[in-house]
């Protein structure tokens, strides 16, 4: 059920300022002190069925011969008399003329203070109020007639179970205001005029304490004289930091005072409003009134009001068509136009009209959206299309800190949408067309987030993050579309992040990461810790990657993290540099099941493995390497030991196939120092069919090549029941299957085939066994929902029995879970003795 609450505002005269001297003393001569008779120039009818009315202790001060006097009243009342305390005296007036003033200075200088407080119902600002006579007194008695220098304005509050802590009056986004709300002004009480010399928008009443508004609340204060074109918001806090906004006359001009030019006076200003409280629906529309509270589709309030207004829990419904933001985040002080954002500050849903029908557009603003609330209150965004942020011209170093959370929000980042340290979910939304520097689709930062459904597009950047970056999060990503983003520099589609002693875990399901392009390395996705100290972890499931861009890693990139690679397809990524996809130091990755295919790189085709500082791990399940192509080393993979923690590869199960080097290792090559090593372990896997293209010596006269490349020293590589066969070296065919020489450490091969030759459990060819030969005995088996595989055919085929079986491959003591061993590339139970990546 809704919760309403109603407020209504009058406007009034306020009680003035109570004073408890004497009055009707005598002087010296014994004649009695003059007495005034003071009116106020407003009718009834104009102000309230009571009238403007003095209050018993009321003060004037009034100037005769320059000199000042002060003079009280004890009784009070519409007309009220005034006794001077000071000894003025109708022989002292003489003819000169008088002047008075209430709440002023000599001089006839008033304040309006902006921030006025509220105690007992009153403000204890002085209402403005200035008479002028020369009339000469009779029988010491003078007649004054008394004009307010501003109005007044009594906000009535029915009983409702809150606390009010401040009420604002101050102009909706994009209004006109002439004149002044609060400020200094001085009163020329001769001609009438009344002169405003500050320039202030906006007043707040505040409650010290708070103010209980159980059972209901009236308090009064005064205001300036002003006039608007666009309306005014009144906006209440209440229970510390809650708030709710209401829209004043926005709709025509509204002026707070009656006449004009020189001739302003005080104005009744009677306005009624429904405070609504409570979580709620509330329906918007580009072209909703202010005013509105949107409590139906059909009379919609705009964003700007649901979103200031809506309490946690609340649903936005937005119509059709485009928004644009008009408010600058809570804590902003600066009301540029870069920096106006949609700002989500409590537990919210907003959903839009249907797919990319509801646009929210930050037309150049650093941030389009702007998620600040609480990590205990839960956000949700629908079918909405967020474009539109630049942060191109914005400073990283330059933060405004919420003043919701407390989180610093860069202008460098988070150009499309921008969360900090909330819980977030994001469905059916697409971001796109955003520009800048880092962050720029969506920036997350230490948020808890599910994103699904969506698609992130054509956003650019310079710097880093282009499509979607989350740092220190804890971040699902399901069923997304990451595509044609262009960066600068790392991470053009997805950023996955921690700094150091921070942590970030990722899991990104089903999405597809297509033609994103940088100039940098790690395209697609780059997994990152910043150090050891980070941790990392990324689950990347069923996803496709494919036709991306970059210099190194142009698929995917990792650095101390782990990361898990099932059931994805990378396809076609194109690296200018080093490795497709780039596994650097301090990562543990496992790619299982998955499909490299037509990737092209400098080197590493496929994969660049490598480390120059702590040692990096892959893990290669279950998956197939073919037709990748290098003009340098690694035709599917290289591993690279650059410092001394060194690298290691496991290969299980796994089929490599029509990959193309111009060097070392068409399907794998390896390279590590005495110092630097690089241990590679290679089970039941099925390596054919690979090319090395070299047609000369190396620079140390050596023909390097063959499908598993050994070239230096400080290499560890053992073959497991596996079939490296059928590789090709046009210039050296004995050296097509496995290159190793003196100057480099050489592989050892267990019950595994090595070109046509049989080698048994000590790495020693079985002489025994029949010759393979890869033409007549691999047989490629296709399967579209799998990866290829190679099954072994022929009668006489020593792969079929030569092999480990099931229990032969546990107890090797592999790094690899046993229970992998026990199965093949498609999952089948290994039973007998069969080599390779797969069994019938």
């Amino acid at each position: 059920m809704k919760k309403y609450i109603f407020l209504t505002v009058l406007a009034t005269l306020s009680a003035f300022v109570s004073c408890d001297k004497e009055t009707g003393k005598t002087d010296d001569s014994g004649k009695a002190e003059l007495t005034i008779q003071a009116s106020i120039a407003s009718s009834k009818a104009a102000v309230s069925a009571e009238g403007i009315s003095w209050t018993a202790g009321d003060a004037l001060l009034v100037l005769c011969d320059s000199e000042k006097y002060n003079f009280s009243t004890a009784q009070g009342g519409a007309t009220a008399e005034f006794t001077s305390r000071d000894g003025l005296t109708q022989e002292k007036v003489g003819i000169n003329p008088l002047t008075a003033y209430h709440g002023c200075t000599e001089f006839g200088a008033f304040t309006i203070p902006q921030n006025q407080i509220i105690s007992g119902g009153e403000s204890q600002t002085k209402l403005p109020m200035y008479a002028y006579t020369a009339t000469a007194p009779d029988k010491g008695k003078v007649s004054m007639t008394f004009s307010p220098a501003a109005s007044v304005i009594e906000v009535k509050i029915a009983p409702a179970d809150i606390t009010l802590n401040k009420v604002e009056l101050l102009p909706v986004e994009e209004t006109s205001v002439v004149g002044n709300v609060a400020g200094a002004g001085t009163v020329n009480a001769v001609s009438g005029k009344v002169t405003f010399n500050g320039n202030l928008k906006s007043l707040s009443a505040i409650f010290q304490g708070g103010e209980s508004v159980k059972n209901g609340l009236a308090f009064r204060f005064p205001v300036g004289w002003f006039s608007v074109s666009g309306g005014m918001k009144l906006v209440l806090t209440y229970n510390g930091t809650s708030s709710y906004e209401e829209i004043l006359w926005d709709e025509g001009n509204f002026q707070s005072y009656e006449g004009s030019g020189d001739t302003k006076s005080y104005k009744f200003i009677p306005v009624n409003l429904e405070l609504v409280l409570g979580a709620r629906d509330y329906y918007v529309a580009p072209d909703g009134k202010a005013s509105s509270k949107g409590l139906a589709a059909g009379a919609p309030t705009t964003l700007d009001y649901a979103l200031s207004s809506a309490e946690s829990g609340s649903v936005i419904h937005l119509a059709e068509g485009t928004y644009h933001p008009s408010r600058i985040l809570l804590g902003d002080e600066n009301d540029a136009d870069s920096h106006k954002t949609f700002e989500i500050a409590r537990g919210l849903t907003l959903v839009g009209a249907g797919q990319f029908k509801t646009i929210l557009d930050g037309n150049g603003a650093f941030h389009t959206v702007c998620v600040t609330a609480k990590p205990e209150e839960k956000v949700t965004i629908k079918d909405l299309y967020i474009k539109g942020g630049d942060t191109s011209e914005g400073f990283d170093e330059n933060f405004v800190t919420s003043s919701v959370n407390g989180g610093k929000y860069s202008e460098g980042y988070g150009a499309g949408l921008y969360v900090i340290g909330s819980d977030i979910t994001l469905e059916g939304l697409a971001i796109n067309d955003n520009k800048g520097k880092n962050g720029v689709g969506a920036y997350f930062n230490g948020a808890k987030v599910n994103l699904k459904g969506s698609e992130i597009m054509n956003n650019t950047s310079t710097g880093n993050g282009c499509g979607l970056w989350a740092a220190a999060c804890e971040i699902s990503i399901d069923d997304c579309l990451f595509q044609g983003n262009k960066g600068g520099g790392v991470a053009a589609g997805l950023y996955i992040y921690a700094a150091e002693e921070k942590s970030c875990t990722a899991t990104v399901h089903d999405c597809v990461f297509n033609a994103n392009e940088t100039t940098n390395n790690n395209c697609a996705i780059y997994v990152r810790g910043a150090d050891a100290s980070a941790k990392v972890t990324a689950n990347i499931t069923d996803c496709i990657i494919k036709e991306n861009k970059g210099t190194m890693g142009a698929g995917f990139g990792t650095i101390y993290a782990t990361v898990l690679f099932d059931g994805c397809q990378i396809l076609k990524n194109t690296a200018s540099g080093n490795g497709c996809n780039y596994i650097q130091g301090g990562s543990m990755v496992t790619v299982k099941n998955c499909i490299f295919r037509e990737n092209t790189a400098g080197l590493g085709a496929a994969i660049y493995h490598y480390t120059n500082s702590d040692n990096t791990v892959l893990n290669v399940i279950n998956s197939e390497f073919s037709a990748n192509t290098t003009g340098n080393r690694g035709g599917a993979i290289y591993s690279r030991a650059g410092a001394a923690k060194g690298v290691t590869l496991n290969v299980v199960n796994s089929t490599i196939f029509g990959n193309q080097s111009a060097s070392t290792g068409s399907a794998i090559a390896l390279n590590g120092t005495k110092d630097f090593p690089v241990n590679a372990n290679i089970y039941s896997s099925t390596i054919t069919g690979n090319t090395c293209t070299r047609t000369a010596v190396d620079s140390n006269g050596r023909w390097t090549g063959g499908a598993i490349g050994v070239e230096t020293l400080g290499v560890t590589t053992n073959i497991y029941n596996s079939v490296v066969a059928g590789n090709i070296y046009a210039a050296k065919p004995e050296l097509a299957d496995i290159f190793s020489d003196a100057k480099s450490s050489s592989a050892t091969s267990r019950r595994s085939i090595v070109n046509t030759a049989v080698y048994d459990g000590d790495g020693v060819v079985d002489g025994g066994a029949a010759a393979f030969d890869a033409a007549s005995m691999l047989s490629k088996k296709t399967d579209a929902s799998k990866t290829t595989v190679f099954s072994l055919t022929g009668s006489n085929n020593p792969a079929k029995t030569y092999g480990y079986d099931a229990a032969g491959l546990k107890a090797l003591g592999a790094t690899i879970d046993g229970s992998i061993l026990e199965k093949d590339q498609w999952g089948n139970v290994r039973t007998g003795a069969v080599m390779g990546a797969y069994v019938e």
